[in-house]
């Protein structure tokens, strides 16, 4: 069973530039505030900061934000923040009011005149679509972004549009569109000199190329990716578990040890135990195909030890699954 396949989405962006404050702070300075536009900036920030500890909050305290900002003569605040509260509803996965609120958004903005913020618009309103599963709305609306980013040269705008496009293309399983759109995104990330997000792209070409059986392409746009991950030190255990997955599948064992084995690594100095049973399993996986059966035995006791106690009850199955599988072939 092939694990660790993303597919990284890329989502654009909150105007907000505040730097971590605490909370105390941020709430003095809103009482203290004699300003709208000030009051929308801190209740922002705040809502900011509840994000991580508690989306309910989050969505309060942007919900006021918004509300203000409706009576102010600045539409990039207004909409920014009306974007901020559909990308916390799509996490709280209110899909309906995330949708409700994008199009009161498009409506209200599309007599302004600014085809930056209305693109914008366009495209989280293809994101709520995305998170419905309703790939022929996200299409569209992803597509009238586009249009409009097209013409006034918004660069990030397209990378960011052409990705998503890319992904559903991958989700309906037409491969070659979805490289089509895979590759665009990374020639404008390219432009933009944006490598992170250009590995993201890289990465998500290889998934296409390994689904449709291409494996030394899979491997080259893998590796290239995880290339650029450890040139800005950025996590890269889902990149090596690709890799490393993807040469079990390519019978080259040796390889797909070495990659493991790393991630093992890594998350063991992280002390990271959620992610045991996993990574030993693949391993497990990758020694039962390179007939090692002692070894393969040994690793699907770890992974059975780390998935029990991790209460990983799906992978679990996968593991028993696999005991019976070698159990059997010793037998025989």
């Amino acid at each position: 069973m092939t694990r660790f396949i993303y597919i990284l989405l890329i989502v654009l962006f909150s105007l907000q530039s505040f730097a971590q404050t605490p909370l105390d702070s941020l709430f003095n300075k809103l009482k203290k505030s004699n300003s709208k536009q000030n009051s929308v900036l801190l209740l922002n920030q705040i809502s900011k900061e509840y994000k991580s500890i508690d989306v309910d909050s989050a969505i309060l305290y942007k919900k006021q934000a918004f509300e203000l900002s409706k009576n102010l003569e600045n539409d990039s605040l207004f909409v920014n923040t009306g974007i901020d509260l559909v990308k916390l509803f799509i996490t709280k996965r209110e899909l309906d009011t995330a949708k409700i609120l994008a199009k009161k958004i498009l409506k209200q903005i599309e007599s302004k005149n600014n085809q930056k913020l209305k693109a914008n618009t366009l495209h989280y309103l293809g994101n709520v679509y995305l998170y419905k599963n309703n790939f022929d709305s996200a299409l569209f609306y992803y597509q009238e972004a586009l249009t409009i980013r097209e013409d006034i040269k918004d660069t990030l705008g397209i990378s960011a549009t052409t990705n998503n496009i890319g992904y559903i293309y991958w989700k309906i399983k037409n491969f070659k569109l979805g490289l089509k759109y895979f590759r665009e995104s990374f020639y404008y990330d390219s432009l933009l000199n944006n490598e992170l997000d250009g590995a993201s792209a890289l990465n998500n070409v290889g998934v296409i190329y390994w689904q449709t059986n291409e494996l030394d392409s899979a491997a080259f746009y893998f590796k290239k990716a995880l290339q650029i991950k450890e040139k800005y030190k950025q996590p890269i255990t889902t990149n090596l578990s690709n890799v490393g997955v993807l040469y079990r599948s390519m019978e080259q064992y040796d390889s797909a040890e070495y990659y493991l084995m790393k991630v093992l690594d890594i998350y063991k100095k992280q002390k990271d135990t959620a992610e045991f049973g996993a990574v030993y399993y693949n391993l497990a996986n990758t020694y039962n195909r390179w007939n090692k059966d002692n070894l393969a035995l040994k690793f699907l006791d770890s992974a059975e030890y780390y998935c029990k106690k991790t209460k990983n009850f799906d992978l679990l199955k996968d593991v028993y699954n696999n005991y019976s599988i070698l159990y059997y072939s010793e037998k025989k």
